[in-house]
């Protein structure tokens, strides 16, 4: 007899959440691993850099991630969990009530 988990895995979660797959994956390695270069997120993800830097944008838009500078260098780190949850919680409130208004 096998037990089913009820918690879902990190990548289901994001998934749920409305992130793209190449979202998920650069989230999930910048979560585990800090702050990091482009070249070192394609490496661990398997995506381009070409790739990456048009992800960028619509990752900063969404609020997943945020640029650090160090010197000249350009680094991409994840925003935590708990931020995350916090800003689809607020925008789920805003729908919500947006709906209760008809």
């Amino acid at each position: 007899m096998t037990i089913k988990s009820t918690q879902l895995e990190p990548t289901a979660i994001l998934r749920n959440l409305g992130l793209s797959t190449r979202e998920t994956q650069v989230y999930l390695v910048l979560l585990k691993n800090g702050p990091m270069l482009p070249l070192n997120i394609a490496r661990q993800t398997g995506l381009k850099r070409t790739s990456l830097y048009a992800l960028f944008p619509e990752m900063l838009e969404k609020g997943l991630i945020r640029e650090v500078t160090q010197g000249k260098r350009r680094l991409f780190q994840a925003v935590s969990p708990e931020s995350l949850l916090s800003e689809y919680q607020r925008k789920y409130q805003a729908v919500k009530e947006g709906l209760v208004k008809f």
